[in-house]
This record gives C-alpha cells, structure tokens and sequence, in this order.
C-alpha cells in the first residue's frame, strides 16, 4: 500500500476533475448541460483509484462500473467522451506521480484501474474481475499477515455502530483476539469451533491473525437460549447486520473474511470452568452462567490457498492434533441470491 499515492490523488482529486470537466466542456459541449455531475463523476472515479491503490485490487472500480449499469443495460447513450477523458485522466494522474517520485507500482495500479474501467463500460460489469465474485471461504490463514491498524479501527467503529434494536434479547459482547492470544484461540477451537460430525476443527480460529468472537451477554437469562425461540433467533440475526457491516470493507480492502459459527456445545463442566478462567484472567470477563461458550467467530486475514492438499492436520502448543479442512469446495459456496429486475 502505497500511502503517498492515496494522498497524493485524494488531496488532488477535485482540481484533477475540474480540469478534466472544463475540457469536456470546451470541446464535447452538446456531451452533457449537467458539468457539476460531470466533476462529481469524475472525482468518484479518481477515489476509486486511490481506494484500488490502498487495497492493491480493483474492487472499488469494479462496483464503480455497476453503476453504470441498470441490470445489463448501460445508462448513457454513448461512451466515446468517457473513453476519450479517462484516458487523459490516466495520463494526467501519472503525470502527478511524476512530479511527486511516486512508485512505479502504485502508477501501474492508476493504468490497470482506467484499464479496467473502460472495458467495463464496454463489455459491462459481468466481464470484470471481482473480488465477491472470487471470495473463498478460507479455513486457515496466514498469522504472519498483519492487518494495519487504521483498518482495524475501521472494522471496530463499524461493529460498535452497527444497526441494533434496544430489544434486550439482541445483547451479545465482541471480545478481539489477538495473534498472541494462541492459548485462547487453541482452546476454543478444540473444544468449541469443531464438527463432531466430520472430526474437523475450524483452524481459521487459531490461524486469523484478528478474530471477533461474539460472546451472550453476561446477564442473559435462561429464558434467552432457547434455540428454537426467538430471542436466539434475534441474536443471530444482529451478528450477521454486523458481521455483514464489516464484510464488504475486508473484502475491498484486499483481505480475507470468514464467518465461523461454534459447531459444537460440550456442556463440560471442567472445559467451562477453564474456559471462564481464560476470559476472566485475559479480560475481565465474566461469561454467561447459562451459555459460557461462544457463540460466533468473524476471522479476518489473509486466507491460504491449499486446493492440492484440502485436508491437514494443525498441532497446538500443548501437543494436539487437529484435522482441518483447509478450504471449502467451491461448489460448497452456494449462490442463492438470485437478483430479479
């Protein structure tokens, strides 16, 4: 990521579009009577660059081009002036680059970027590579990977924020773990986030270098969890508003993002004890009496591509072995969302 460039396009972004809008005046007048659109446009495509410069990806252009677009129909008429301004907004935008010593990567990031768009407004969205469209569900991580800070602060702001009806049954606590938090994210992992069904233990847990755990409210009464009732139901269904809060960002930004839901619920009265203790002495967190276990896990990181081998054994400090799948099938990514216009 190249932070220079950002701020370099962002802090230039309205004169850059100006220039390009007084051109298109001058020269295509009969184009549009609408140039403050026009300048609006235009700006919205430079932080899109700047955005596909900080993320090293071209989502933000990507979900630009939809715009364009109502369905598979493209919203202008013609495209020959667009064409005609993007290529001068790439020559200008190096140009800038130029003058300010900007890294060759970043200038070829702008190139791709305009590259893309056009051929978006050409062939359409459905032609352009996605990074949705791309998504896996990763089960192991790169722990060395580290999530900057500032896009940390990001996720946080946005799941402290998150929609959430005053209704007592929606209460739940996020608790973050950390890469040095091994000893927990072992333990819950082994006893907690595992398919008795398969013999398979979700290692994103223990691999994702930040992990959200959604934990009952402490004061949650009993009356609260029942699974067939609709205080559970409530529950789930504000950790999804806030998993999805933060989904798209992650996404956008470059990086892995996999919802883990606890596959299992030991009742152990000495799993529970050691697992309070854990939070108690990490935290200062006293769980729920009723339901100590977690509930949920967002796992964010960058996710290890293992298509050859699927299945692998991860060993934890205290000698363990966990078999693990290291990536779901991509047939297993259900397309369900079906959009009708």
């Amino acid at each position: 990521m190249d932070w220079n460039a950002v701020g370099l396009l962002r802090k230039h972004s309205k004169g850059l579009a100006k220039t390009l809008g007084n051109y298109v005046r001058e020269n295509h007048p009969a184009r549009t009577y609408e140039f403050k659109k026009c300048n609006r446009d235009l700006q919205f495509l430079i932080q899109a660059i700047s955005s596909s410069i900080q993320a090293n990806n071209t989502a933000p252009i990507d979900h630009l081009i939809r715009v364009f677009y109502r369905g598979d129909r493209l919203q202008l008429k013609t495209i020959d002036v667009e064409l005609e301004v993007y290529d001068m907004l790439e020559k200008n935008i190096l140009e800038l680059f130029d003058e300010n010593n900007i890294p060759q990567e970043s200038k070829n990031m702008v190139s791709v970027c305009i590259d893309v768009m056009k051929t978006g407004l050409q062939n359409g969205p459905i032609h352009i590579n996605s990074d949705w469209a791309e998504r896996r569900n990763y089960k192991k991580y790169d722990p060395d990977i580290v999530i900057p800070y500032n896009m940390q602060e990001h996720i946080e702001t946005s799941l402290q924020n998150a929609p959430m009806q005053t209704s007592g049954k929606a209460k739940f606590s996020i608790i973050k773990l950390l890469p040095s938090d091994v000893e927990i994210k072992e333990f819950i992992t082994k006893n907690y986030f595992w398919n008795n069904e398969t013999g398979f233990y979700e290692v994103a847990v223990i691999t994702a270098p930040i992990v959200y755990l959604f934990m009952p409210d402490s004061y949650d009464g009993a009356e609260l969890f029942d699974m067939d009732g609709w205080a559970w139901f409530t529950k789930y269904f504000h950790m999804g508003i806030h998993g999805g809060a933060v989904l798209d960002y992650v996404i956008s930004q470059g990086y892995n993002f996999s919802f883990i839901g606890c596959t299992t619920e030991p009742g152990n009265s000495t799993i529970d004890k050691k697992w309070k203790k854990l939070l108690l002495n990490r935290f200062n967190y006293k769980t729920n009496p009723e339901h100590p276990w977690p509930i949920m896990a967002l796992c964010i990181g960058k996710g290890i591509d293992n298509t050859n081998s699927p299945a692998d054994k991860y060993v934890t400090e205290s000698g363990d072995v966990l078999p693990y799948i290291a990536m779901s099938p991509k047939w297993a990514q259900r397309k369900h969302n079906i959009i009708f216009y």
